[in-house]
């Protein structure tokens, strides 16, 4: 969890500071996806926060879209086909379209699609960073020795 939260903290400094691009957008995404535990809605709703101070809009504007994100991503992951590569682009691109027209909608943001194309490239980018990190650098609370 302390890997997600440096993450989406870095993450939000970048956004709020260099692009427009919804880089915790996409973490709390990779998060859904890989956390199988309540984690992931920790994890979403300090990191909207982190991202409304940051930015300097509604407080509680992201903390319930990253909420939602992770609720529909976790509605998603329990289809067989979930962990196929290509089930990611249309969840990520439609996740990412309704969270710009709900950005345009409700606290008045620039829609600018243009980066659409860059934030999926970047999904995979974090999502393929964080499956090699949680792989070599934690252990796996599920795996048990059996002795015979």
């Amino acid at each position: 969890m302390i890997f997600y939260l440096v993450l989406i903290a870095v993450a939000a400094l970048i956004q709020t500071t260099l692009t427009g691009v919804n880089l915790c957008l996409l973490i709390v995404l990779v998060a859904a996806l890989l956390r199988r535990d309540s984690t992931a809605l920790y994890i979403s709703f300090i990191g909207g926060l982190w991202l409304g101070i940051l930015s300097s809009t509604n407080l509680g504007f992201y903390p319930l879209l990253f909420l939602l994100v992770t609720q529909i991503t976790r509605l998603f992951r329990v289809l067989p086909i979930s962990t196929h590569v290509l089930f990611m682009f249309p969840l990520v691109v439609v996740i990412t379209v309704v969270a710009k027209l709900a950005g345009g909608a409700f606290i008045q943001q620039s829609i600018n699609w243009t980066n659409l194309p860059i934030q999926v490239v970047a999904f995979y980018l974090i999502y393929y960073f964080a499956v090699f990190f949680e792989d070599r650098f934690f252990g796996r609370t599920d795996l048990r020795l059996k002795l015979r």
